[in-house]
């Protein structure tokens, strides 16, 4: 689970992970800072450490709307999968936030989640547009009270 890029400190925790047999990383940040569009510098980083190594996979992130607007999510996207191909690596996964933390999304179960929410056609969208990006990834959505 890596959350920030420390240069050549994670590189090494990257490498050692690998040699230990892990093949899948939690890249749970896109790199959003001020108004900007995400960057996925950390994803890049993490890729880049572990070139050559074509079994590695990444759980990545698409932060909430109001750091990561519906508009960014297409071209978001399209990022991630240009980092990820450079080294033949893959998305296992994308954790797609919508409230994010402290409420959680399980505001959205409570409030009676469904067509009427304000948020449904948000979610929805970015649903359908992460299983186009990467159809075999698991989408996430971190429904959990306090996650």
């Amino acid at each position: 689970n890596l959350h920030w890029w420390r240069k050549a400190d994670s590189a090494q925790y990257m490498s050692r992970f690998y040699e230990a047999g892990i093949r899948r990383f939690r890249i749970w940040h896109g790199d959003c800072w001020g108004g900007a569009a995400c960057s996925y510098w950390t994803l890049k980083q993490a890729s880049d450490a572990l070139a050559g190594k074509t079994d590695v996979k990444f759980q990545v992130t698409l932060m909430k709307p109001e750091i990561q607007p519906d508009s960014d999510i297409e071209p978001a996207l399209g990022k991630i999968a240009e980092i990820i191909a450079v080294n033949s690596h893959s998305v296992s996964s994308v954790q797609i936030d919508h409230v994010g933390i402290n409420p959680s999304e399980s505001a959205l179960c409570i409030e009676g989640f469904g067509p009427s929410h304000a948020a449904f056609s948000s979610v929805i969208s970015r649903v359908v547009k992460v299983h186009e990006s990467f159809p075999d990834a698991v989408i996430s959505l971190p429904w959990q009270q306090n996650s």
